[in-house]
C-alpha cells in the first residue's frame, strides 16, 4: 500500500484490493473538492479504474451551498479521471450524510460510475467488493 500526505488528504492506494483511499482532514471547500481531484491524478501508482473510498467522516465543517455541489457534481466528469466506483463515508453526523447523499444523487444522474454515501469505511468496501462479485 502506497501512501501519501498532501496536506490536510491522505492518499492510499491498495493494489492489492485495487482501492483508492482518500481521508480529508480540513474543511470542504469547493476549491479542495478540485484539488483534491487533481491531486489524486498526480500519485504514483495511480490507477483511474480503482474504486474509491472517501472519507469524509473527519471534516470539522464544509463551505458551499447546494448550488456550488450541484455545479461540482455536473463538473466532476470533467476533472475527476477516475473511473473506477466512488464510497463517500460521512460518518455518523446526520447533516454530512444528507449533503453527500444529495451530491451521489446528483452526480450519478450525469455518471457512468456509481456513487453511494456510508456511514463506515467497512460498510463503504463491502458495498464496492459486492458490485465487483455481481459484475
Amino acid at each position: 500500500m502506497n501512501d501519501y500526505n498532501l496536506g490536510d488528504v491522505r492518499f492510499y492506494i491498495d493494489h492489492d484490493k485495487s482501492f483508492l483511499y482518500t481521508e480529508r482532514h480540513d474543511k470542504l471547500t469547493r476549491e479542495g473538492v478540485y484539488a483534491e481531484w487533481y491531486n489524486i491524478q498526480q500519485l504514483e501508482g495511480f490507477v483511474p479504474s480503482y474504486d474509491s473510498i472517501a472519507d469524509y467522516s473527519f471534516v470539522p465543517d464544509y463551505d458551499f451551498d447546494l448550488s456550488e455541489l450541484k455545479e461540482i457534481s455536473k463538473e466532476m466528469s470533467n476533472y475527476d479521471v477516475r473511473t473506477g466506483n466512488v464510497a463517500i463515508v460521512t460518518g455518523i453526523d446526520a447533516g454530512r450524510f444528507l449533503l453527500a447523499q444529495f451530491f451521489c444523487r446528483t452526480v450519478n444522474m450525469v455518471n457512468r460510475r456509481k456513487h453511494q454515501v456510508f456511514k463506515s469505511k467497512a460498510e463503504a468496501e463491502s458495498w464496492l467488493l459486492s458490485i465487483r462479485k455481481n459484475k
